[in-house]
């Protein structure tokens, strides 16, 4: 006889499994893109350290799909755990970094635009101080 229920928790299980290892192979590609940055010296300017600081808010979001969103995912953890006062940090903590990695998107954008658009004034608007500031 056929359980829908049983298909469910399969369904759980798979899209919970596929949760952890797209978000865990992510975090792994994420840190060696970072440390990649942090050895290559031509990344040390402006546009590397926005590309950094995108990888960290990236970082963090996929690190919360696999500590939380994942298991929660595969263990078909009932409201009673997910709506408690730790799941309403997480889903904050999710949203800031996720609001970061726009603000960061928004960086690059207007970084290119500018490297482009008016490749003269982009050494005096890309100082590290200036950078840092905006970051």
């Amino acid at each position: 006889m056929f359980d829908p229920t049983m298909q469910n928790r399969n369904e759980d299980l798979v899209a919970g499994l596929i949760m952890v290892t797209a978000a865990g192979l992510g975090c792994i590609i994420n840190i060696t893109v970072m440390t990649m940055i942090v050895k290559t010296p031509f990344f040390h300017n402006a546009y590397g350290y926005i590309c950094f600081s995108h990888l960290i808010a990236d970082t963090a979001i996929l690190l919360t799909n696999v500590f939380w969103g994942g298991p929660v995912t595969f263990l078909i953890l009932d409201d009673s755990i997910t709506n408690t006062f730790i799941g309403a940090r997480i889903g904050q903590l999710v949203n800031f970094f996720w609001f970061e990695a726009f603000y960061c998107h928004l960086q690059v954008a207007i970084n290119r635009l500018i490297a482009v658009a008016w490749p003269f004034a982009y050494k005096l608007v890309s100082q590290s101080i200036c950078v840092l500031t905006l970051l």
